[in-house]
């Protein structure tokens, strides 16, 4: 946590005019935040993949801010003569995580998905790739749960686990996000932040962490404008079951209690919806 004399530092060397810098509530894993009327701080925990998420960042904005709504970068600062990390400051929009927002345009936030997957952006090395899933990562994480509910998510990742081989087209990709990465402000109108996992891969994984009340409609209305690929539903399918084993498994290594009930929930969700159910383990 900064000392509030470094924040005041950081507004006076970057004359921002504004000083009375307040924590974010909910920061993320891989940054502390601070907002004032204005402007957001964003200042990387130490560990080396929050600063490379910091550089990947860096190098994208100036890519995408005037394609994509995204919110300005106003200061990247890498001297590191305030803090020992480097930091960002933006500009602070007025909008909600998409979890609180009063209203949601699943087609307005479906175009900004695709925008971002319709950018030529080329390769580089602050980019993260995303290459095609080890699913032997994931077998080893059925593991640490004990039976039935073992065999059960083992059964489910097996049924599954042919997707993998599917092929697709390696689009650019926002890769990370989820509802605290997705903004709308009062004209619906989605803002996308957060660009720290941004690389090339499949398309898929911009839809496995979207909030599940919401993934389902954005999903149908991306389809309308992207150019056809049969297999994007299942891809989507594989990424999300992935996602929510990873959830389980942290509250598994947290000992809480019913640690799979991110899976619970997932399977209840599919099997209300008819195209889904098919994605469902044979024997629940």
């Amino acid at each position: 946590m900064p000392s509030p004399s470094a924040l005041t530092a950081i507004s006076a060397k970057h004359q921002l005019g504004e000083s009375n810098w307040q924590p974010l509530s909910h920061p993320g894993i891989v940054n502390q935040v601070f907002t004032t009327n204005s402007f957001v701080l964003r200042i990387p925990h130490r560990a080396d993949f929050a600063l490379e998420d910091t550089f990947t960042e860096r190098h994208i904005l100036p890519l995408v801010q005037y394609q994509v709504r995204t919110p300005a970068l106003f200061v990247f600062d890498s001297d590191r003569d305030i803090l020992p990390v480097p930091f960002s400051i933006f500009s602070r929009i007025p909008a909600d995580p998409l979890h609180r927002a009063k209203k949601v345009n699943h087609q307005k936030i479906a175009e900004a998905i695709h925008q971002v997957h319709s950018l030529a952006i080329q390769p580089h090395p602050d980019l993260d790739e995303h290459p095609v899933p080890e699913l032997d990562e994931y077998f080893e994480v059925t593991k640490k749960f004990p039976d039935p509910e073992q065999h059960w998510i083992a059964t489910w990742l097996h049924q599954l686990s042919p997707i993998n081989e599917l092929p697709y087209s390696e689009l650019f990709i926002h890769g990370d996000l989820h509802e605290h990465n997705l903004l709308i402000d009062d004209n619906q109108n989605p803002w996308l932040i957060d660009w720290g996992d941004a690389g090339h891969g499949d398309p898929a994984v911009d839809f496995a962490v979207l909030p599940t009340e919401h993934f389902i409609p954005i999903l149908a209305e991306y389809q309308k404008l992207a150019s056809p690929d049969q297999t994007l539903t299942a891809r989507v399918a594989l990424n999300q079951f992935l996602h929510h084993l990873r959830m389980a498994e942290s509250a598994q290594d947290q000992n809480l209690p019913d640690p799979i009930n991110p899976l619970r929930n997932l399977f209840k969700l599919w099997q209300s919806l008819p195209d889904w159910q098919r994605f469902n383990p044979t024997k629940p």
